[in-house]
């Protein structure tokens, strides 16, 4: 009799034990990144860029120029591939898609960043407007 509940209570205390070691096992305490990192190819290295840091991209043709501040990356991807991997980026035209945290001011045909002034593309000119007011409506909030 007695070794029937050492049986029952034996596995029990394997198995909480088990349970308690693989539970810290498979949840080890890593950072989290709050920013999305961007994996950019340059000079044969995969280069990581925080998407906080960049200000706009512009596109040459299969090339983009990445620009965050005091530097310009160039890497061959399209601007459609960048909008997908920056979500919270606004396409203003074929060749231009802004961060916009770094927009100072806009009316319906520019955009000013910093130094820098864009023009709106008359595509892309309904969709922009409608996403800096809600940015702007969601800052009043």
């Amino acid at each position: 009799m007695m070794s029937a509940t050492l049986m029952v209570a034996f596995p029990a205390v394997i198995i909480e034990t088990v349970y308690q070691w693989k539970q810290s096992d498979l949840s080890p305490e890593v950072p989290q990144v709050s920013t999305k990192q961007l994996v950019v190819r340059l000079d044969g290295k995969n280069v990581l860029i925080s998407s906080d840091q960049v200000m706009f991209v512009e596109s040459f043709g299969d090339v983009v120029k990445i620009n965050v501040p005091n530097e310009i990356v160039s890497t061959r991807k399209s601007l459609l591939s960048m909008e997908k991997e920056l979500p919270n980026f606004i396409r203003i035209h074929r060749s231009y898609l802004i961060n916009p945290d770094f927009v100072e001011s806009y009316t319906h045909e520019t955009v000013f960043l910093k130094e820098h002034e864009f023009p709106v593309g008359r595509t892309y000119k309904k969709t922009f407007l409608n996403k800096m007011e809600s940015l702007t409506e969601s800052d009043f909030a």
